[in-house]
């Protein structure tokens, strides 16, 4: 297995990137203290992807730049299951959504448990973007259970752009006990 486990990264660039591996990927409590919109974790054709118990936190608040920057996390074609649970996503802002998980060749699971996302703006996709290649054959399956989105915001420059104030795309399979208050798609 790769193992981060309890660090603090203050004001650092990508953190972990990570291709074709076949071990286990575990990001485990975490502190991570931005104060740009750079991109943490890119998780891409690996076996298994646990991230658990991480905060990220901007620490200059939502800026127009951020607007054309990457996903703080971006998971893509996980090979078995991705596990993103207890996570806390605070003030940030990026292009297509805080986390985004992407199937652009193989279909995968993943597990939202426990995330709390709170004041973050996105053009779209205001914490959350599940996307696909638009391949049936390669698309995320998602379960949604037990978070929280508060303060989300998609902010749309034109009618074709924002869409999804908490999350855009296709929708999680399941959404269980989770709350979202305020969050919307702004024109």
């Amino acid at each position: 297995d790769i193992t981060v486990n309890q660090n603090t990264f203050i004001f650092c660039g990508p953190i972990l990137s990570a291709a074709s591996t076949t071990k286990t990927l575990n990001f485990i409590g975490n502190t991570i203290i931005m104060n740009s919109d750079s991109q943490s974790l890119y998780l891409t054709g690996n076996n298994n992807v646990k991230i658990f118990s991480n905060q990220f936190i901007k620490q200059t608040g939502i800026t127009l730049l951020g607007f054309s920057s990457p996903p703080t996390v971006q998971v893509i074609d996980t090979s078995a299951t991705s596990s993103i649970q207890d996570n806390t996503f605070f003030s940030l802002s990026s292009q297509t959504g805080v986390l985004q998980v992407t199937a652009d060749t193989t279909p995968f699971q993943a597990n939202l448990l426990r995330n709390i996302f709170i004041n973050n703006a996105c053009l779209n996709g205001g914490a959350l973007y599940l996307k696909s290649s638009g391949d049936q054959s390669a698309t995320p399956t998602a379960t949604l259970r037990s978070s929280v989105f508060v303060l989300n915001k998609a902010l749309a420059l034109d009618i074709t752009t924002g869409k999804g104030g908490a999350f855009h795309q296709n929708s999680p399979d399941q959404i269980l006990y989770t709350v979202f208050s305020q969050c919307t798609f702004l024109k």
